[in-house]
């Protein structure tokens, strides 16, 4: 239970392209469920005793968007921010965190955090980590299997299939 919670009110940004204005009728639709698959979690742990105060954003592509959003006069007092999901957005908003000592989670994809030494949460491993992964599932399922790694000419491509071939290699799979 939430209950060890020091008795104080959370508060949370949930930045997310709701409108996504010109784009994909569908990315509005995952993130209106996103959104809401994320309220309906703030209420279960309210009422375990957790107190929350939501902000929610609604940011496009457009970079315009999170320079708004940022210079939100709430914003520097937030506990946690969630989102953006575009690159440039990221990376925006984890500079303003850093500054602010805000926590970021990264919702929908990874993003190197490197050049920060403040609290950045990736809900999703990169794509290497994942190919690492998938490699090391295929050998402990299919041990007597021979296994090739095919890749494009591109570098992230180069990338991934090096990623896969290490596990691989530490599977002793030739």
């Amino acid at each position: 239970p939430v209950s060890a919670v020091v008795n104080q009110e959370y508060r949370i940004a949930l930045i997310l392209p709701f409108a996504s204005k010109g784009r994909r009728k569908n990315l509005s639709e995952v993130m209106l469920d996103y959104a809401a698959g994320f309220k309906m979690g703030l209420k279960k742990l309210e009422a375990e005793g957790l107190k929350c105060k939501l902000y929610v954003f609604d940011n496009d592509k457009d970079s315009a968007y999170i320079d708004v959003i940022l210079k939100h006069p709430d914003m520097p007092k937030m506990d946690l921010i969630v989102g953006p999901i575009y690159d440039e957005d990221v990376a925006k908003t984890n500079a303003f965190c850093a500054k602010f000592g805000i926590t970021l989670v990264n919702p929908l994809r990874y993003f190197d955090n490197k050049n920060s030494n403040h609290t950045m949460i990736n809900f999703f491993p990169s794509d290497a980590q994942q190919m690492k992964a998938v490699a090391k599932k295929l050998v402990m399922k299919y041990p007597k299997h021979v296994f090739y790694v095919a890749k494009d000419i591109t570098v992230g491509s180069e990338n991934l299939a090096k990623s896969a071939r290490e596990e691989l290699k530490l599977a002793n799979v030739t």
